[in-house]
């Protein structure tokens, strides 16, 4: 090449380069104009959305609706429009329209919907649609089934920013199914045909769109908006879905698509979306929930080591006090009282009393008001817990010292016959009935004649080996029996049972002779009737009556014919009505107006019952008193019977003074009825009334976790109407599994219950188990999910090895504090920072500089946010192709292209400038502030923690402030101030140089 070809070739090159650097240039030009034009300038920022659907299908679609009302999206109006009033009127002014499954093919407007799209509409379809022509017109050839398991490494594409709060959660939802689940998850995925691809997880289309004119079809596969697989609605009801129980992991999962999808929208037309966010200024938190229940723990104080523990991590404990103490696990012998409120012909027996607590009728007590009990059992056992044991109360009753009262003779598992004197309802303990030579054996039941003094009647007593003797020998001075001997039939030879004999006497024949029924564990029943040579098997009777059946004779019906009771293992008393001739026939069970916790309208007193006919209240009308073996032996916390009212008062005392929160720990069985939960409700207040604890307001949550099976509302109601405004643990009707320790509760939405009627209250549950779930709560915190920790506290704070399992929830709660700026708050403090969020009302005005945010806080009801009135803080998320804008407000966090701003006053402006005048900035407060110049009052009570941030040193003044630096990778210089006691003023200001 010569010399000129050379210079052609390299002004050529010179000019291909600079053309292709001018190229760029105006390339990138176009690129930052496109990225400070994309936050649409529009004075109202907000999203009209209206849901399609079947005209006869209004009650399957409130589950989808619940979640569109309490979405946290800003401004996000969602109106409800059948097929039969689909026209354009009706949706050409809304941003988008979601087609619920319901619509049939046949009932829709195609043209309608096209003409809508090609204005500028977006539709949104789940893949479980089954109208063909939507379809169709979405670019999808259908779907086809598929899934994942354990064993399969998970990956997630997104083709599309705006939809990445939606594909993480999404993402998150199978991750968490398949690791703490069945391992094993199936879903659809979206054979495409013209549409997109705009998410695929495993390589499997999750979220397709097809542009049609200026719209938009978007459409998701199944795994998003499940309304089939479990109750997921607010109001608990169920509608034919696959597991008929609400789990709040499926529901969280439906409320987070659904706020995924409003900021997609809210991103596609604005270049910013606006959220609620659900703690105060902003900032989610943190709180303990920690039931307070064992007579041993407050005997113990373990409240105030407690929190002890926590104030050295400057954390506060959430105390939930019950109001029937008990200890866990422990199982006694006992005797209970059952009013018959009707006649001797119709016995009608209430069965739970407010007293009841974990059994039905009265317990009987002694004269110091004290329960009566009989041995404990040596093995733990819980309260719903299916077991079986031979430990059982036997109890007789006869007027022994002729005063014209009931005394009571008991047969005990360690085989002592006591006799117990009647004085006043009350029982006296005066001696050992039993003084002879004979060994007797354990577990002894008695049978006696009711109506005869100790010396004239037959008394038998039965034992664990099957054996029966007859006591004889009355000796009145010593008011004991000397002499037993084997019971014998009409042969001479002795009356003998497998094993558990539980003998029963009463005339059955009417022949003015003592009979005898006798019980024995492996659940028959054998009839002797006295003849002129003795006692002779009559009939055995078989009718799947249970184990350790324990008979007892009396005229249950009023038909002069004596019948038999019977008890067993599980607790039921069993009726066999006597037809004459001592023929019997099996009656069901004795039923009682209110249902058991089993859900039963029968006697439940506990295990292995013992059932004895006698008018025990002298009202002229046979009652029923039981021996059983009982859970626990339970103490109304406040009752002269309490031993422990000394410490408990040491504990409130000290919580209290401390500002630390206490709340009625609620109790209510899976069907108490309506009008014992109200009594039980207003029993637990006069209970903290007479302790000195406020009530004016107050949280809960539910003692056993259980609210009313067949009307949650019920249980909601009841505590609304006690001014219970929040109850963040209570177990949901049907679920197989408890709070904290099952997927169903793996995460923890947080929203408003309203009962129609005015009345609402905020609900929750508690965070999964750190040792069953590990992990996870940092995994939340990435969605920014309230979180509350919740542990017994009893026997864990001074039994050393358990104390690490508390250990390391405090580490997980520092560790969440300290690297997702979360807040600690108390539960109270959290609930009322949650409502006043989300009852706040937000005015958005977006201009081509600025972005004004204005709040109203009119609508959000003062009693139940107290100092927390006014603490919001939203969520600005920017689409990633456009320019950001900032705050120049005191508080202020960014995470990414997240901006959380907190209001000082009722007007936040945005801007995108990023010149702050202030000398630092609040990244979080768990409590409000009032900031007057470089002064800050932190405006609350006990714990109080305060974030702060700057560029430069900080030179900050208190009173007993605790100051810790902290790493900030945004700011060099950031600083925790924690402060306990009453409301405090700090000084910041910039260290001078």
């Amino acid at each position: 090449m010569n010399k000129k070809a050379k210079i052609l070739v390299a002004a050529l090159a010179v000019l291909i380069i600079a053309g292709a650097s001018y190229f760029l240039f105006i390339k990138e030009q176009n690129h930052e104009n496109e990225r400070s034009e994309t936050v649409s300038a529009n004075n109202d920022y907000k999203l009209n959305g209206a849901l399609l659907y079947e005209k006869d299908a209004w009650d399957s679609i409130s589950p989808i609706k619940d979640h569109y009302a309490q979405t946290l999206a800003i401004n996000a109006n969602v109106e409800y429009i059948d097929t039969d009033s689909l026209n354009e009127e009706a949706i050409m002014d809304k941003d988008f329209i979601h087609m619920h499954d319901s619509i049939e093919e046949d009932s829709l407007d195609l043209n309608v919907i096209e003409e809508y799209l090609e204005s500028g509409g977006v539709v949104l379809l789940n893949s479980d649609s089954t109208n063909e022509s939507l379809n169709s017109l979405a670019g999808i050839k259908g779907i086809s089934k598929t899934s994942l398991s354990k064993d399969n490494e998970v990956s997630m594409e997104i083709h599309d920013d705006h939809i990445e709060s939606l594909s993480e959660i999404g993402y998150q939802f199978i991750e968490h199914n398949l690791e703490w689940g069945k391992g094993e998850l199936s879903f659809n995925q979206i054979e495409v045909n013209e549409a997109d691809i705009l998410l695929e997880i495993s390589e499997k289309p999750m979220v397709v769109k097809k542009d049609i004119g200026k719209g938009k079809i978007l459409v998701l596969s199944n795994l998003f908006l499940d309304y089939d697989s479990y109750i997921t609605g607010y109001d608990f009801k169920e509608r034919k879905e696959d597991n008929p129980y609400y789990s709040f992991f499926n529901s969280t999962f439906n409320q987070k698509t659904v706020d995924g999808l409003l900021e997609y929208l809210s991103l596609e037309k604005y270049g910013v979306a606006f959220l609620k966010t659900q703690g105060p200024y902003g900032r989610p938190g943190l709180a303990w929930q920690n039931h307070y229940e064992v007579t041993d723990s407050i005997k113990h104080k373990e409240a105030i080591e407690w929190g002890e523990l926590l104030k050295a991590e400057n954390q506060v404990p959430t105390i939930s006090l019950v109001r029937g103490a008990y200890n866990w696990g422990e199982w006694y012998g006992s005797l209970s009282f059952h009013e018959n409120t009707g006649t001797d012909a119709k016995p009608v027996f209430v069965g739970e009393e407010l007293d009841s607590f974990y059994s039905f009728g009265t317990k009987l007590r002694d004269t110091e008001g004290s329960t009566l009990t009989f041995g404990k059992l040596d093995t733990y056992r819980s309260y719903y817990e299916k077991f079986e044991t031979d430990h059982r109360t036997y109890p007789q009753m006869i007027d022994g010292n002729n005063d014209g009262e009931y005394d009571l003779v008991v047969g005990t598992d360690s085989g002592g016959i006591l006799y117990f004197r009647n004085e006043n309802g009350k029982f006296q303990l005066e001696k050992p009935l039993y003084e002879g030579t004979v060994d007797l054996g354990t577990k002894l039941s008695i049978g006696l004649e009711t109506e005869k003094n100790l010396e004239d009647g037959l008394f038998l007593v039965g034992n664990q080996e099957g054996s029966i003797f007859t006591l004889t020998g009355y000796n009145k001075a010593q008011k004991a029996f000397t002499e037993a001997s084997p019971l014998e039939d009409r042969s001479g030879l002795p009356i003998q049972t497998d094993s558990m004999a539980a003998p029963a006497v009463g005339d059955l024949n009417d022949d003015g002779q003592a009979d005898i029924v006798l019980g024995n564990r492996s659940g028959s029943l054998r009839i002797y009737l006295s003849t002129e040579d003795g006692y002779e098997l009559s009939e055995t009777i078989d009718e799947s009556l249970g184990q350790n059946l324990a008979p007892g004779i009396g005229d249950y019906n009023s038909d002069g014919q004596n019948d038999i009771l019977v008890g067993n293992h599980d607790g039921d008393i069993r009726i066999l009505l006597n037809n004459g001739e001592s023929d019997f026939t099996y009656q069901g069970t004795v039923e009682t107006e209110r249902k058991n916790i089993y859900g039963k309208n029968t006697i439940y007193t506990g295990k292995n019952t013992v059932p004895l006919i006698v008018d025990f209240n002298k009202d002229g009308v046979q009652d029923i008193v039981t021996g059983e073996l009982s859970f626990s032996s339970v103490a109304d916390i406040t009752s002269e019977q309490f031993p422990y009212k000394k410490e408990l008062k040491e504990t409130v005392d000290y919580l209290q003074s401390n500002h630390l929160p206490i709340l009625p720990h609620l109790y209510s069985h899976s069907y108490k009825d309506d009008a014992l939960e109200k009594a039980e409700y207003a029993r637990h207040r006069e209970i903290f009334e007479e302790l000195g604890i406020p009530w004016e307001h107050v949280g809960t949550n539910q003692h056993t976790w259980r609210v009313n099976v067949e009307h949650p509302e019920q249980t909601f109601n009841n505590q609304i109407d006690e001014n219970v405004y929040y109850n963040f643990g209570f177990k949901t009707p049907n679920n197989p599994g408890d709070p904290s320790f099952v997927l169903n509760y793996l995460w923890p939405n947080l929203w408003m219950y309203k009962n129609g009627e005015g009345g609402s209250m905020a609900l929750s549950t508690p965070s999964p188990m750190i040792t069953m779930f590990p992990g996870v709560h940092r995994e939340l915190a990435l969605y920014d999910m309230p979180i509350i920790f919740f542990e017994h506290i009893e026997n864990k704070v001074y039994d050393r090895e358990l104390a690490p399992q508390l250990r390391e929830m405090m580490d997980e709660i520092n560790y969440i504090r300290e690297n997702h700026n979360y807040v600690f708050l108390t539960e109270e403090q959290m609930a009322q920072a949650f409502i006043n969020n989300i009852e706040t009302d937000y005015q958005i005005s977006i201009q081509s500089d600025k972005i004004v945010l204005n709040r109203d806080t009119s609508d959000v009801p003062e009693e139940l946010t107290g100092l927390y009135k006014e603490t919001n803080g939203i969520k600005a998320v920017f689409s990633k192709k456009t320019s950001p804008f900032y705050s120049n407000d005191l508080i202020q966090y960014t995470d990414g292209n997240q901006l959380f701003v907190g209001f000082l006053t009722d007007t936040v402006e945005l801007s995108k400038s990023e010149n702050d005048p202030h000398p630092f900035n609040i990244l979080s407060s768990n409590s409000p502030v009032i900031v007057k110049g470089d002064a800050i009052k932190i405006n609350n009570y006990g714990m109080k923690q305060v974030v702060v941030a700057s560029d430069k040193p900080l030179s900050i003044q208190g009173e007993a402030l605790d100051i810790k630096e902290k790493k900030n990778d945004a700011k060099p210089y950031t600083y925790e101030i924690t402060h306990w006691g009453e409301p405090v003023d700090i000084t910041i200001s910039e260290e001078a140089k």
